[in-house]
């Protein structure tokens, strides 16, 4: 990312891309907006739970999740949701730049927007879309004001080759 010419970068106020936002930001002066429509999905109550547990605890709500996007955790966000508010952040995003932005964010909302910008159906927004979003990869597209997106990559990790379990 040195050396592309970063106009903006957006970013989930979670830790660990806040981590990776400020890193892009070093030594650039261009502004850091932390968006909520950013965010990975709410789990509510289940939040302190990993994966695995809560689909050891709660195996027919885990499934439903998988299978409908307007079923939501207790307490947390619907696919639907999450889907709606990222629609919110992409349009806010559009409107106040120009030029080359980061978007710092997590697999599921990186699908998402992807989906977004490639104007797929919002059908199953986690489960649908045929991405596969690594952590730390990166997804290159172009959205011209115009139409006409060009997907550069989607998932690339070369950037981790030869850090320890990088699959680049």
């Amino acid at each position: 990312f040195a050396a592309l010419p970063l106009t903006a970068i957006y970013a989930s106020s979670l830790q660990r891309c806040r981590t990776i936002a400020e890193l892009l930001v070093e030594g650039r002066d261009v502004p850091l907006v932390y968006m909520h429509g950013l965010m990975e999905r709410s789990q509510g109550e289940w939040e302190p739970l990993f994966i695995e547990e809560a689909n050891r605890r709660y195996p027919e709500a885990r499934q439903r999740l998988r299978e409908d996007a307007t079923a939501a955790p207790p307490g947390g966000e619907s696919a639907i949701e999450v889907w709606d508010r990222l629609q919110v952040a992409w349009r806010r995003i559009l409107d106040r730049s120009h030029g080359a932005v980061a978007v710092v964010s997590h697999s599921g909302i990186i699908s998402m927007l992807l989906g977004t910008i490639l104007e797929l159906p919002r059908a199953t927004p986690f489960a649908g879309y045929p991405f596969f979003i690594g952590q730390g990869s990166v997804s290159r597209v172009e959205v011209p004001p115009r139409g006409g997106t060009v997907v550069h990559s989607i998932n690339d990790t070369c950037h981790l080759r030869g850090l320890s379990g990088g699959r680049g």
